[in-house]
């Protein structure tokens, strides 16, 4: 689970890092699981914007779901939450 996402760009630098983990692991020949779902923890009011297409997501109402300041972070259209 990706925690604190405020914007897609974050998920997609995420997935780009497990690729190369993933290559990383298999050039040293070290087992993982290859078929690893990604998820996202939906804690920011910006996460809540772009929660759209069906993935592994867990929703919270932590203090940090209350914190708008992290809404206008990457998203432009988040900003008027803030």
């Amino acid at each position: 689970m990706l925690p604190l996402v405020t914007c897609i760009d974050e998920i997609r630098t995420a997935k780009e890092l497990l690729e190369v983990c993933k290559v990383d692991l298999d050039a040293r020949g070290i087992a993982y699981n290859k078929d690893i779902e990604v998820g996202t923890m939906i804690e920011t009011p910006a996460a809540s914007l772009i929660a759209r297409r069906p993935s592994p997501l867990s929703a919270t109402s932590s203090p940090s779901a209350r914190t708008t300041s992290s809404a206008i972070r990457c998203a432009p259209t988040a900003a008027m939450i803030a």
